[in-house]
């Protein structure tokens, strides 16, 4: 395991895309190894040849079994999806963090901060790590805070108290030189819902993470109201917002600009749209179930099918189209929901 998690962190830090088939199939034949729930589904659907081959497994089998590699420790770190609102959550156990901490760097330093790693303000609506410690995002915004922004001038919005407006719209209306804003969709419609006084007008220069959808939970707008709103609340082009796509099972995020944008997986993120009846892959510009191989799952499965329905460009870029009908409200977008909203 350590000479393979080797092997992935040279991949990261240098790409080679004709080493991503065999390192997939090496990862994906230990996973089947090493984690006895996935093994028995893998010998249940016949056995691969190839990681295209490996059998999907769905989001929710992580509410039902352990689908890690290695046995439990006082140590591990544990993510669960935020603002799931029925049923057991979903967990990932990752007994090792190297993977994920080496790979959030270079995807976030480019596509949020446009290649710009100077320390910067940073204005946030998603929850700091010590806030919400079981959730990956709040983990990567957390993370990341440390190593780019400039902490004395950034701030923190919402908590477990709930997404204290007043606070948010003062920092944002008395940031100075180019600022970072790192929201979900929900909260950040939150805030200007409730937000009394004049708008700010934040630098040139000054970038928006967006991720999370509204999960059919709140009222909701569609891109191009959502971008006319952030230009006119926080004077941000549509070009300045940056959409971000994870999720807890996943060690790895994709980027695209605009609301709705065209995702970009990193080198070791393959992202695939399915039949959900055959599971086969579905043509270009077709919608279909989004399913993912994650090369950096090491400790977990690689092979993970979503509820989020997407298409795929001729580019092999992604389009989110939602969620799949009876899918499980779930994911980043719901916190401040279920927090409440403090104005």
């Amino acid at each position: 395991m350590a000479e393979l998690r080797g092997e992935l962190l040279g991949f990261i830090a240098s790409p080679n895309a004709d080493r991503f088939d065999g390192l997939a199939l090496r990862v994906a034949q230990r996973q089947v190894e090493t984690i006895e729930a996935y093994g028995r589904w893998v010998d249940h659907r016949g056995g691969f040849d190839h990681w295209t081959e490996v059998p999907w497994v769905p989001t929710e089998a992580f509410r039902r079994f352990d689908l890690c590699s290695e046995s439990p420790q006082g140590t591990d770190t544990i993510f669960e999806p935020s603002g799931t609102t029925t049923g057991s959550p979903g967990r990932r156990r990752a007994p090792d963090m190297r993977l994920y901490e080496a790979a959030m760097d270079r995807p976030f330093v480019d596509a949020v901060l446009g290649g710009d790693a100077s320390r910067k303000a940073w204005v946030s609506l998603i929850p700091e790590s010590t806030e919400l410690p079981t959730s990956s995002l709040s983990h990567m915004v957390s993370s990341l805070a440390s190593r780019y922004a400039d902490l004395e001038h950034s701030s923190w919005h919402l908590r477990r108290g709930g997404l204290d407006v007043e606070r948010a719209a003062e920092a944002l209306r008395a940031t100075e030189g180019p600022t970072v804003v790192l929201a979900t969709s929900f909260a950040l419609l939150n805030l200007f819902d409730a937000w009394q006084g004049e708008d700010a007008r934040l630098a040139q220069g000054s970038r928006l993470m967006l991720t999370g959808g509204f999960k059919g939970r709140s009222r909701t707008l569609d891109a191009a109201d959502l971008e006319r709103l952030i230009e006119a609340r926080l004077g941000l082009p549509p070009e300045a917002i940056i959409g971000e796509y994870g999720m807890t099972e996943w060690t790895s995020q994709a980027y695209g600009h605009g609301v709705a944008p065209a995702l970009q997986a990193p080198p070791w993120l393959r992202l695939r749209v399915i039949d959900p009846l055959t599971l086969q892959d579905v043509a270009p510009g077709q919608v279909g179930l989004v399913a993912a191989f994650d090369l950096l799952n090491l400790e977990n499965v690689s092979a993970v099918l979503t509820s989020d329905l997407g298409s795929l460009d001729e580019q092999g870029r992604l389009r989110l189209h939602g969620r799949a009908p009876s899918a499980r409200p779930r994911g980043c977008g719901l916190t401040a929901l279920d927090w409440g909203t403090q104005a």
